[in-house]
């Protein structure tokens, strides 16, 4: 049994930052949980502090320059300066969903647990721009008075944020699109360009058509071998998952990838974030440029290949039933499909538990 702690990485929203012990959302044991405050808002750190010390949670100050990539630095170095074997990191405004709690408690007490996860299929929550409200005046003046108020119910959707058709985005034209959203013509031409670039690597180098992936679970092993690159506002989880990958397919760690049908982890963009930000409403993709280059640099060093990693496989009880929030569910299972011999099973069952749960339910039915 490997002893696991979740660390959540907080910047600015307490709301955000209940939801990990919340019973309604991830209901994270109290004594399991890690939240890292890293933040150069003053006034949220004393919030967050209080947070903590009121709930009776374990709490560490981290110092920060503004940037994701510090603070997840920040977190591999409390969690391998612990007598902690393995971690869940979550980001600031996202959060786990209980079958997420299960699936890496499960995997922590398994026999041989992986050194590293990371995601695909991965779930996000974005605010629903057909929605007639969000369209609306009021919404349009004030938007933060909404966002940052979960009083207010938002139009939201759930959708497969990372996911991407490359014939699709190689036909567009970004140039024309970007000058009519007030984009000089040289920036259009050369985020225009980075579009195309930065799609066309995540074919090569991401996995299932996703154009960024996010490491979840780590042993003391993967997460000792690299830092986050630092200096990238965006992308930076996607840096760090290539450079894991590099070391997996050396053989030195052992690293999967998690089918996030049911959702083990909730991207949540329903309040303004660092990525809001620093596009400025679709008109800046600097931060594409900067990515692009950072991945042209690691071509360089011969760190990325094409290869794909293996997918997470769990030993599910027959009758385990995934809370996803309501999120994404299971995979739907099809046997002797003449009789209708179909049943529900998370997509990353292990092929003796799919045939565990087909014998469970079908054993006894008489077909002719």
């Amino acid at each position: 049994m490997g002893k696991l702690k979740f660390y959540a990485l907080t910047s600015g929203d307490l709301c955000a930052l209940r939801r990990h012990i919340s019973p309604e959302y991830s209901n994270i044991p109290k004594e399991d949980l890690i939240v890292v405050i890293n933040t150069i808002d003053n006034q949220y750190e004393r919030s967050a502090v209080e947070f903590c010390k009121t709930e009776g949670i374990e709490y560490h100050v981290t110092d920060s320059d503004g940037t994701a990539a510090k603070g997840k630095n920040s977190v591999l170095e409390l969690f391998l300066n612990s007598d902690n074997e393995y971690m869940v990191q979550v980001d600031g405004d996202d959060y786990l969903t209980p079958h997420g709690v299960w699936l890496y408690n499960h995997l922590a007490d398994s026999e041989s647990p992986p050194d590293a996860i990371a995601l695909m299929n991965q779930m996000s929550y974005i605010i629903d721009k057909s929605d007639e409200f969000v369209n609306s005046e009021e919404f349009i003046k004030e938007p933060e008075k909404y966002l940052n108020n979960r009083d207010f119910d938002i139009p939201t959707k759930l959708v497969r944020f990372f996911d991407f058709d490359y014939d699709t985005i190689s036909g567009l034209d970004f140039i024309s699109e970007l000058v009519d959203r007030g984009v000089n013509q040289e920036n259009a031409k050369l985020y225009g360009k980075a579009n195309i670039v930065f799609y066309k690597n995540a074919i090569k180098y991401c996995q299932n058509s996703e154009s960024h992936h996010r490491v979840t679970w780590l042993s003391k092993a993967a997460a000792s071998l690299h830092k986050y690159p630092e200096g990238y506002k965006i992308g930076e989880d996607t840096l760090y998952y290539y450079l894991l990958k590099n070391e997996a397919l050396s053989g030195k760690i052992d690293f999967k990838i998690n089918d996030e049908y049911p959702a083990t982890y909730i991207y949540d963009q329903r309040v303004p974030s660092t990525v809001v930000e620093e596009i400025d409403g679709g008109k800046n993709w600097q931060w594409m440029v900067d990515f692009n280059e950072a991945v042209s640099r690691f071509e360089s060093a011969g760190v990325l290949s094409d290869i794909d990693l293996p997918l997470l496989k769990i030993d599910y009880p027959t009758d385990y039933v995934a809370n996803s929030l309501g999120t994404s569910g299971n995979l739907q299972y099809t046997f002797d499909s003449d009789h209708n011999h179909n049943f529900e099973h998370p997509a990353n069952a292990s092929e003796s538990s799919i045939q565990e749960k087909y014998n469970t339910l079908f054993s006894n039915c008489c077909c002719s």
